[in-house]
């Protein structure tokens, strides 16, 4: 039986024990101040809204879509997508968009069926105060396909993670332009950069302070207007785990014929095109 629930405003859903069982699950597409929060249990086929608003929800759903979907609800918050396949269509992914003199801890994760989003954000604080530098937030990949966008790790004081261990990612790039540390972990996994502009970048299109892959990492770009020569994939202040042995160079643009360099003097994987 299939049911349908509408909210032109705000739609709470619970504090940790409500639960909303339906076919559709619209919310407020016309306003900014529109949003659906899930502090409960949701299931549905499809789940929608302007600002879907993941607090600590036991989530099955078929469709999430909506202008962006952050996991906030708390100084200690989890959303987590995971355990059965979801379609998340997304403007914008925002984990830890908080405004809180206090020290915060947000984790988004997802590991079956397809995450697709224009752009993906972390630490992206309004209250930067003292305690940002004690916070973190963390995207968790385990699995099935997903395409981030630009990626922002960190754009405060806290502390940015990506943990990528199964699936098949796609980034237009990762960036921390806070001063929060940044973190790439990357564990038998796939990770695409889909370069942007043409012709070889001047500056790494993934940068991050911590660098740790490990297992087996395919790694793979895409763009246009390569030409012969050596650029940066991937800039790291460390880089741990397995190292560089752990990478693999195993999709290229079609008429491209690259390896992977290890560029330890100058902390960055290359891209080496002959």
């Amino acid at each position: 039986t299939s049911a349908l629930l509408q909210a032109g405003g705000n739609l709470v859903v619970g504090g940790g024990t409500g639960t909303v069982a339906g076919g559709n699950i619209y919310n407020g597409w016309q306003y900014d101040t529109a949003q659906l929060q899930a502090g409960g249990t949701v299931r549905a086929g499809n789940l929608s809204g302007y600002h879907v608003s993941l607090s600590s929800p036991d989530t099955q759903v078929g469709t999430i879509s909506g202008n962006y979907i952050t996991s906030n609800g708390g100084l200690l918050s989890t959303g987590a997508l995971s355990g059965h396949n979801v379609d998340l269509l997304l403007s914008a992914l925002v984990i830890g968009n908080y405004n809180n003199g206090g020290v915060y801890e947000n984790t988004f994760s997802f590991n079956q069926g397809t995450l697709d989003t224009l752009s993906t954000s972390l630490s992206v604080l309004r209250n930067n105060n003292a305690n940002a530098a004690l916070s973190s937030s963390t995207l968790n990949i385990g699995g099935g396909v997903a395409t981030l966008g630009p990626v922002n790790l960190t754009a405060s004081a806290a502390a940015g993670n990506l943990n990528i261990t199964g699936g098949n990612v796609t980034v237009q790039g990762i960036t921390s332009p806070g001063a929060g540390t940044a973190t790439l972990n990357l564990s038998d996994a796939t990770l695409n950069v889909a370069i942007q502009g043409f012709g070889n970048p001047g500056s790494a299109p993934i940068q991050v302070d911590a660098f740790n892959p490990s297992g087996t990492v395919n790694l793979g770009f895409s763009g246009a207007g390569f030409t012969v020569g050596q650029f940066p994939l991937i800039s790291y202040g460390t880089m741990g785990g397995s190292g560089f042995a752990s990478l693999n160079l195993t999709s290229v643009p079609a008429g491209v014929t690259a390896s992977l360099v290890n560029n330890s003097g100058n902390n960055s994987v290359d891209i080496n095109i002959t």
